[in-house]
């Protein structure tokens, strides 16, 4: 059976942690202590930053198994809700595999909504969180051309189809949550992303806010 994760998080903040491009030469470090669920290759900034990790595809988890696996041992928490999990050596006890809905929000299980970024919300929502604060997610490229902020997917980039993918999922979200997670909220933190569901604020702004 699936496992529902506990409210690690009660009434906390926490910070979902996409690949967008506006996050080149972010300062990772800020997020040291946060509440922050990952998405993919997220897991590179070790479980001190990124302390939840998320992935929904199965060809990328077997091509980083070895590296995640590490980050599991050093403290990190593993989820996906990609049911194939099962087929590899019958499951991973390291591995959480939630229960996989086509979008929107769940109690018993994660919305994936065509993208980590949608599930990892579900997740940190399940995990107690307040206001969810989303960085990375972008839902376009950059200028440059870059579709993410690291370069572990080399020359790969993501088109505009499977952005117009992403958009879709997060609407069915924004329906989903003041019926499922009454409440709560969703703030973007990159005030020029292309997804305009949420509302939005800079990273330095509620950096204020959060001192205050």
């Amino acid at each position: 059976m699936p496992t529902i994760p506990d409210k690690l998080w009660p009434n906390e903040p926490a910070y979902v942690l996409g690949g967008g491009p506006s996050l080149s030469g972010f300062n990772f470090e800020e997020l040291r202590g946060r509440n922050v669920v990952g998405c993919n290759e997220a897991f590179t900034l070790g479980p001190a930053i990124c302390p939840v990790l998320l992935f929904s595809d199965i060809m990328w988890f077997r091509t980083r198994r070895d590296a995640l696996e590490e980050y599991y041992r050093a403290g990190g928490v593993v989820y996906t809700q990609c049911q194939k999990m099962k087929q590899c050596d019958g499951g991973l006890d390291w591995v959480i595999t939630l229960k996989r809905f086509p979008g929107g929000l769940h109690t018993t299980g994660v919305g994936f909504g065509g993208n980590s970024g949608c599930s990892a919300t579900n997740l940190a929502l399940l995990l107690g969180a307040s206001t969810v604060y989303l960085l990375g997610i972008d839902c376009e490229g950059a200028a440059s051309g870059a579709t993410h902020w690291h370069p572990h997917y080399g020359e790969k980039r993501t088109g505009p189809g499977a952005f117009n993918l992403f958009e879709a999922g997060w609407a069915k979200v924004k329906q989903a949550l003041p019926e499922v997670f009454p409440g709560r909220s969703i703030i973007n933190l990159n005030p020029d992303s292309g997804l305009d569901k949420f509302a939005k604020c800079s990273w330095e702004t509620h950096g204020m806010e959060v001192a205050v």
